[in-house]
């Protein structure tokens, strides 16, 4: 015959001393701070990100632009001295993408450039090259962008447009829907202007 040994109940004391300690380690873990400093990283992370993301976009952006800027004006400036044989719309387009600094910043720079020079009525002083003439991002077939180059003649007063179409650093994101797209790809639509005269040839 087996002889079990009674269990002993814990007294009142011991209970109440488990207790104490069951609680304290609660009070304990409340109040302990190990780890704190990940939460706020956490938190703070997304924003950090966002605030890089936007930073490199415009930043990248504007070096575009600045870019377009300098070899539009670099061109036109070749187009007025005639240094430009026979300028037409390509002509005058490859010698703009053909600028080291073109070659660098602006992407596809011969596929998504467009230009637009015209000359300026002296009788009524036109400015104005009226809407953005820029590339179609979504041709249908047989679809021929529309070009309006004219070289002009000695001493004519011309005014030119260049429209560069120029794909975001970073995939479409909500922030940055801000900035002016120019189709639905998130593309962007870089335009620069300028004007001069016509130098005698």
């Amino acid at each position: 015959m087996m002889n079990f040994a009674k269990i002993p109940t814990p007294s009142a004391p011991t209970r109440e001393r488990a207790n104490g300690t069951f609680f304290q380690r609660i009070r304990s873990w409340r109040k302990n701070e190990d780890g704190a400093v990940l939460v706020e990283y956490a938190l703070c992370l997304p924003l950090l990100l966002l605030m890089l993301f936007l930073t490199l976009e415009f930043a990248h952006l504007k070096m575009r632009q600045i870019s377009l800027d300098r070899v539009t004006d670099q061109t036109f400036r070749e187009l007025r001295l005639g240094l430009i044989p026979n300028p037409d719309h390509d002509s005058v387009k490859d010698a703009m993408c053909a600028k080291t600094l073109a070659r660098i910043i602006l992407w596809d720079c011969s596929e998504s450039l467009l230009l637009q020079v015209r000359e300026v009525e002296r009788s009524v002083w036109n400015l104005d090259l009226g809407q953005t003439n820029c590339l179609d991002t979504t041709p249908e077939d047989g679809y021929m962008p529309p070009i309006d180059f004219t070289a002009g003649i000695e001493n004519q007063l011309m005014i030119a447009r260049a429209c560069l179409i120029q794909r975001s650093l970073f995939p479409p994101m909500d922030a940055l829907r801000s900035l002016p797209r120019y189709d639905e790809f998130g593309n962007f639509a870089l335009v620069s202007k300028s004007a001069f005269v016509n130098e005698p040839f």
